[in-house]
C-alpha cells in the first residue's frame, strides 16, 4: 500500500513538473498529475485506517478508493 502510494505521488509530481507553464496540456493530463498525486495519498491514509481497525479486505479497497 505505501510503496504504491509513493509511486503514484512521484510520478504525479514529475508529470506536474513536466507541464507546468505548458498552458496547450489539456486537462486529462492535469487530472490524471492531481489524480496520482493527491488521491493516491488520500487514498492510502483512508486505507490504512481500515487496516488498523481490522477490516476485511472489500473495506480496504473500498476506502482506498473512495480516497
Amino acid at each position: 500500500m505505501t510503496v504504491e502510494a509513493l509511486r503514484h505521488m512521484c510520478r504525479g509530481l514529475i508529470r506536474e513538473t513536466e507541464i507546468r507553464g505548458d498552458l496547450t496540456c489539456g486537462v486529462p493530463t492535469v487530472l490524471s498529475s492531481i489524480h496520482d498525486k493527491t488521491a493516491a495519498l488520500t487514498g492510502a491514509a483512508c486505507q490504512s485506517g481500515a487496516i488498523l481497525a481490522g477490516a476485511p479486505p472489500e473495506q480496504n479497497q473500498a476506502l482506498r478508493q473512495y480516497g
